[in-house]
């Protein structure tokens, strides 16, 4: 009677694991393909990461995550961004959170898996460069905040040309609308005859409601119109456009 009891027992406790193991599993699958969205837009991924990651704690979050997600997109998407369009197409692999996208790592546009035909104030970004989001939880529009140029290209900014490196756009870390880190530009002359030199790496601080433009870096060489020599300076405020000089923070 006794073995009989231990057996029925025995078989409840298999078929317990296995419905557990099931369950775990099926757990697993769902998880490893979660839906994010983008202004509307579903987006299927492949997360296989997700498989070895914290458990999601919610049922809505095994579908839905919360949490940083890496992975494939499946399927061909269109990103509508206020500075153009983002196709995502051939399985790109991206960065997730908060149940939206994150981050579109260079690699994606470099191998073909993606495009864009992003203009930021009149700035055509190059078509390799890492795109990173910002999601602003109110309106539930997430926005480009920052684009990364890795190969530092040359570009054209109000006709001085300027090897950028990142512009960073509406970002809470800075008080400015955008900012453009650059290399080059050794010599730039503003429209008053104001030169600026100096070959490190600088930030352009560009404020729209002022109609101004701020230059900072650690070394600064600022030769005023009726001046010989050139001054150390911390930052240099100009017009926009570079426009006339306004003010500069000496060294």
């Amino acid at each position: 009677m006794g073995t009989t009891e231990q057996s029925t027992r025995g078989k409840w406790i298999r078929l317990f694991g296995l419905a557990a193991l099931g369950v775990i599993l099926i757990i697993g699958a769902l998880s490893s393909f979660p839906v994010i969205e983008y202004r509307g837009n579903r987006i299927r991924m492949f997360a296989p990461d997700r498989l070895l990651g914290k458990m999601p704690s919610t049922i809505r979050g095994i579908t839905r995550p919360q949490e940083n997600v890496r992975g494939w997109v499946l399927g061909e998407h269109v990103l509508e961004t206020e500075y153009g369009q983002i196709v995502l197409k051939n399985r790109p692999h991206i960065s997730a959170i908060r149940n939206t996208v994150g981050v579109i790592n260079v690699d994606n546009f470099r191998q073909g898996r993606a495009s864009h035909n992003l203009v930021v104030e009149g700035i055509e970004i190059p078509p390799y460069v890492s795109i990173i989001f910002r999601d602003f939880r109110v309106a539930f529009r997430p926005r480009i905040s920052t684009l990364l140029l890795h190969d530092r290209h040359e570009i054209n900014i109000s006709g001085v040309p300027l090897n950028i490196t990142e512009i960073d756009i509406n970002s809470p870390r800075y008080i400015a609308d955008m900012i453009i880190t650059f290399f080059g530009g050794e010599y730039i002359s503003l429209t008053d005859s104001t030169q600026i030199r100096g070959r490190y790496l600088r930030g352009l601080y560009m404020y729209a409601d002022d109609g101004l433009w701020r230059i900072r870096s650690g070394q600064i060489s600022i030769r005023l119109p009726g001046e010989a020599r050139f001054t150390e300076y911390r930052s240099v405020t100009f017009e926009r456009d570079w426009g006339a000089f306004v003010e500069g923070v000496p060294r």
